[in-house]
């Protein structure tokens, strides 16, 4: 579905891959709520005590565990995240398109920006707090993060060559970029060969990159984009890094 408006074209809305993962963790929830609350109640009716210990163990079960509330957490998170950079991204000039959520099999990418400085892949993070990128990995509030996000959207910039390639039957370079929305970037996040941005840093670097595409030229990119995008799954059954036959990060490697 197209989204036109007075600056950039928007084709599709954030990611739907990831709201139905909300969607179906918020049932999940639920579900667990219910039926907690339903053993609560039947216990109460024999022995309060009983209700009580039942309660107390339904609580220390979910804390135990940590995984249900915690991916309910991360993918409303994620979400919001991604919301945020979709609403950002529209605000670019005309002449720019944006591209949400293409699914390959296995992972997605969650933006694509096409406009006069080039072809983007744009990987939407979540994570809160101060961000600084350095050459050896990505640090958050101080610490190296366990996964450096340069490469998932590097896999997801080259995912997206490999794209064009096969629609065009001609090679384009894309660049990645990671969008922290939630934290404070640092200043080396600023430097022009800088992968990592924040919002208030996004818009300047896609607009007041050096002009790389004529525009018939944007015109056959994005045209291969929406029409692999028509073709492509409704859904993508798990993240980057997962197996599937694109894997990301050999695609990294290669592009880059």
């Amino acid at each position: 579905m197209l989204f036109p408006n007075r600056v950039a074209t928007v084709h599709e809305e954030e990611n739907g891959w990831l709201r139905r993962l909300v969607a179906r963790r918020t049932a999940a929830l639920w579900a667990y709520g219910a039926i907690l609350t339903g053993t609560v109640i039947g216990a109460a009716l024999y022995d309060a005590r009983l209700a009580v210990a039942v309660l107390v163990s339904g609580i220390a079960f979910v804390r135990r565990r940590r995984g249900l509330a915690r991916r309910y957490r991360h993918a409303t998170q994620g979400a919001a995240g991604e919301l945020e950079t979709a609403t950002i991204l529209a605000l670019l000039p005309a002449g720019f398109t944006v591209v949400n959520d293409v699914a390959f099999s296995g992972f997605n990418v969650d933006h694509v920006v096409v406009g006069p400085t080039g072809v983007w892949a744009v990987e939407t993070k979540s994570h809160a707090g101060a961000v600084e990128e350095h050459v050896n990995g990505v640090w958050l509030n101080g610490r190296p993060m366990y996964r450096d996000p340069r490469r998932q959207a590097r896999g997801g910039a080259a995912a997206i060559a490999q794209l064009i390639a096969r629609e065009t039957g001609r090679r384009w370079w894309v660049e990645a970029l990671v969008c922290f929305p939630s934290a404070t970037v640092g200043a080396n996040g600023n430097t022009p060969d800088a992968c990592v941005v924040g919002t208030g840093q996004l818009l300047a670097r896609l607009r007041l990159s050096p002009t790389r595409l004529r525009t018939h030229e944007r015109d056959r990119i994005i045209a291969a984009l929406t029409q692999a995008k028509e073709r492509s799954p409704a859904s993508a059954p798990a993240r980057s890094g997962a197996q599937g036959r694109i894997n990301p990060q050999s695609l990294a490697r290669r592009h880059g």
